[in-house]
Protein backbone atom coordinates (compact mmCIF):
# COMPACT_ATOMS: atom_id res chain seq x y z
CA UNK A 1 0.00 0.00 0.00
CA UNK A 2 2.78 2.36 0.39
CA UNK A 3 3.93 1.99 -2.34
CA UNK A 4 1.01 2.72 -4.07
CA UNK A 5 0.62 6.08 -1.73
CA UNK A 6 4.22 6.75 -3.40
CA UNK A 7 3.12 6.87 -6.58
CA UNK A 8 -0.21 9.16 -5.85
CA UNK A 9 2.04 11.99 -4.24
CA UNK A 10 4.63 11.44 -7.32
CA UNK A 11 2.07 11.10 -10.24
CA UNK A 12 2.84 14.56 -11.75
CA UNK A 13 6.89 13.49 -11.46
CA UNK A 14 6.20 10.71 -13.59
CA UNK A 15 9.06 11.11 -16.36
CA UNK A 16 9.68 7.16 -17.21
CA UNK A 17 8.23 4.87 -18.84
CA UNK A 18 9.65 2.41 -16.06
CA UNK A 19 7.91 4.62 -13.52
CA UNK A 20 4.66 4.92 -15.36
CA UNK A 21 5.04 0.93 -15.99
CA UNK A 22 4.77 0.39 -12.24
CA UNK A 23 1.50 2.54 -11.81
CA UNK A 24 0.34 0.16 -14.64
CA UNK A 25 1.17 -2.49 -13.13
CA UNK A 26 0.02 -1.75 -10.07
CA UNK A 27 -3.73 -0.24 -10.94
CA UNK A 28 -4.48 -1.81 -14.16
CA UNK A 29 -5.58 -4.69 -13.00
CA UNK A 30 -8.35 -3.31 -10.40
CA UNK A 31 -9.84 -1.04 -13.00
CA UNK A 32 -9.94 -4.09 -15.26
CA UNK A 33 -11.80 -6.21 -12.60
CA UNK A 34 -13.65 -2.81 -12.21
CA UNK A 35 -14.62 -2.21 -15.64
CA UNK A 36 -15.53 -5.87 -16.12
CA UNK A 37 -18.29 -5.77 -12.90
CA UNK A 38 -19.71 -2.75 -14.98
CA UNK A 39 -19.64 -4.07 -18.47
CA UNK A 40 -19.52 -7.10 -20.38
CA UNK A 41 -17.13 -6.47 -22.78
CA UNK A 42 -13.75 -8.06 -21.62
CA UNK A 43 -12.05 -6.29 -25.28
CA UNK A 44 -13.98 -3.21 -24.54
CA UNK A 45 -13.33 -3.26 -20.78
CA UNK A 46 -9.33 -3.68 -21.77
CA UNK A 47 -9.28 -1.06 -24.58
CA UNK A 48 -11.26 1.30 -21.96
CA UNK A 49 -8.02 0.80 -19.13
CA UNK A 50 -5.68 1.38 -21.83
CA UNK A 51 -6.82 4.55 -23.06
CA UNK A 52 -7.42 5.95 -19.41
CA UNK A 53 -3.61 5.01 -18.99
CA UNK A 54 -3.06 6.51 -22.09
CA UNK A 55 -4.37 9.75 -21.35
CA UNK A 56 -2.73 9.44 -17.55
CA UNK A 57 0.68 9.52 -19.63
CA UNK A 58 -0.34 12.65 -22.15
CA UNK A 59 -1.65 14.62 -19.32
CA UNK A 60 1.00 13.82 -16.35
CA UNK A 61 2.48 16.58 -16.31
CA UNK A 62 -0.52 19.46 -15.34
CA UNK A 63 -2.61 16.60 -13.91
CA UNK A 64 -4.04 17.81 -10.49
CA UNK A 65 -5.38 14.86 -8.81
CA UNK A 66 -7.16 15.97 -5.69
CA UNK A 67 -8.58 12.15 -4.65
CA UNK A 68 -6.44 9.33 -4.40
CA UNK A 69 -4.90 8.45 -8.11
CA UNK A 70 -6.61 4.41 -7.42
CA UNK A 71 -10.10 6.64 -7.08
CA UNK A 72 -9.44 9.00 -9.73
CA UNK A 73 -8.15 6.02 -12.35
CA UNK A 74 -11.59 4.16 -11.55
CA UNK A 75 -13.60 7.49 -11.87
CA UNK A 76 -11.91 8.00 -15.38
CA UNK A 77 -12.37 4.12 -15.90
CA UNK A 78 -16.90 4.53 -15.41
CA UNK A 79 -16.93 7.56 -17.36
CA UNK A 80 -15.30 5.99 -20.55
CA UNK A 81 -17.59 2.84 -19.66
CA UNK A 82 -20.96 5.56 -19.86
CA UNK A 83 -19.09 7.52 -22.76
CA UNK A 84 -19.58 3.85 -24.58
CA UNK A 85 -22.72 2.87 -23.63
CA UNK A 86 -23.80 6.50 -24.03
CA UNK A 87 -22.06 6.20 -28.21
CA UNK A 88 -24.01 2.80 -28.10
CA UNK A 89 -27.38 3.92 -27.19
CA UNK A 90 -27.21 6.81 -29.97
CA UNK A 91 -25.84 4.36 -32.59
CA UNK A 92 -28.81 1.62 -31.66
CA UNK A 93 -30.86 4.82 -32.12
CA UNK A 94 -29.76 5.78 -35.96
CA UNK A 95 -30.03 2.29 -36.59
CA UNK A 96 -33.19 2.08 -35.79
CA UNK A 97 -34.59 5.61 -37.39
CA UNK A 98 -32.59 3.89 -40.25
CA UNK A 99 -34.50 0.82 -40.75
CA UNK A 100 -37.91 3.04 -39.93
CA UNK A 101 -36.45 4.77 -42.98
CA UNK A 102 -35.95 2.17 -45.05
CA UNK A 103 -39.08 0.23 -44.34
CA UNK A 104 -40.68 3.53 -45.25
CA UNK A 105 -38.82 4.01 -48.28
CA UNK A 106 -39.06 -0.23 -49.35
CA UNK A 107 -43.42 0.62 -49.12
CA UNK A 108 -42.88 3.94 -50.90
CA UNK A 109 -40.92 1.88 -53.56
CA UNK A 110 -43.43 -0.80 -53.59
CA UNK A 111 -46.39 1.62 -54.42
CA UNK A 112 -44.37 3.56 -57.12
CA UNK A 113 -43.46 0.12 -58.67
CA UNK A 114 -47.02 -0.90 -57.89
CA UNK A 115 -48.55 2.64 -60.06
CA UNK A 116 -45.63 2.14 -62.36
CA UNK A 117 -46.92 -1.33 -63.39
CA UNK A 118 -50.31 -0.53 -63.91
CA UNK A 119 -49.23 2.56 -65.79
CA UNK A 120 -47.38 -0.27 -68.45
CA UNK A 121 -50.06 -2.57 -68.46
CA UNK A 122 -52.80 0.50 -69.35
CA UNK A 123 -50.54 1.97 -71.90
CA UNK A 124 -50.24 -1.94 -73.48
CA UNK A 125 -53.50 -2.45 -73.37
CA UNK A 126 -54.15 -1.67 -76.96
CA UNK A 127 -51.47 -3.37 -78.67
CA UNK A 128 -51.34 -6.51 -80.55
CA UNK A 129 -51.37 -9.66 -78.23
CA UNK A 130 -48.25 -10.77 -79.31
CA UNK A 131 -47.23 -7.62 -78.81
CA UNK A 132 -47.87 -7.64 -74.74
CA UNK A 133 -46.57 -11.21 -74.13
CA UNK A 134 -43.42 -10.50 -75.78
CA UNK A 135 -42.77 -7.37 -73.60
CA UNK A 136 -44.39 -9.24 -70.55
CA UNK A 137 -42.09 -12.51 -71.18
CA UNK A 138 -39.01 -10.07 -71.99
CA UNK A 139 -39.37 -7.21 -69.25
CA UNK A 140 -40.90 -8.80 -66.50
CA UNK A 141 -39.85 -12.94 -67.00
CA UNK A 142 -36.49 -11.74 -68.07
CA UNK A 143 -36.18 -13.90 -71.75
CA UNK A 144 -34.23 -12.87 -74.55
CA UNK A 145 -35.75 -12.20 -77.63
CA UNK A 146 -34.65 -15.86 -79.22
CA UNK A 147 -36.27 -17.47 -76.57
CA UNK A 148 -39.36 -15.51 -76.28
CA UNK A 149 -40.03 -15.83 -80.50
CA UNK A 150 -39.19 -19.80 -80.00
CA UNK A 151 -42.00 -19.78 -77.27
CA UNK A 152 -44.28 -17.35 -79.56
CA UNK A 153 -43.95 -19.32 -82.57
CA UNK A 154 -42.62 -15.87 -84.54
CA UNK A 155 -39.49 -14.64 -85.91
CA UNK A 156 -36.69 -12.70 -83.59
CA UNK A 157 -37.10 -9.79 -85.94
CA UNK A 158 -41.08 -10.05 -84.97
CA UNK A 159 -40.27 -10.03 -81.24
CA UNK A 160 -37.70 -7.16 -81.67
CA UNK A 161 -40.03 -5.00 -83.29
CA UNK A 162 -43.10 -5.41 -81.23
CA UNK A 163 -41.05 -4.35 -78.21
CA UNK A 164 -39.32 -1.73 -79.80
CA UNK A 165 -42.85 -0.03 -80.41
CA UNK A 166 -44.21 -0.75 -77.18
CA UNK A 167 -40.81 0.86 -75.79
CA UNK A 168 -41.18 3.88 -77.55
CA UNK A 169 -44.52 4.34 -76.45
CA UNK A 170 -43.95 4.13 -72.72
CA UNK A 171 -40.91 5.88 -73.23
CA UNK A 172 -43.26 9.25 -74.31
CA UNK A 173 -46.12 8.10 -71.96
CA UNK A 174 -44.19 7.60 -68.73
CA UNK A 175 -41.55 10.92 -68.80
CA UNK A 176 -43.11 11.01 -65.02
CA UNK A 177 -41.49 7.99 -63.84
Amino acid sequence: MKEKREHIRNITRIRTHSQFEAVYKAYAPVLYEYGCSKMEDPEKVSGIVQEVFISLWERRKSLKIETSLRNYLIRAVKFKIIDVYRSEAIKAKKLKEIQVQDSTTDLENDIAYKALKTEIEWYIRDFPEIGKKAFRMSRIEGFTNREIADMLSVSERTVAYHLAKINDQLKRSLLPY
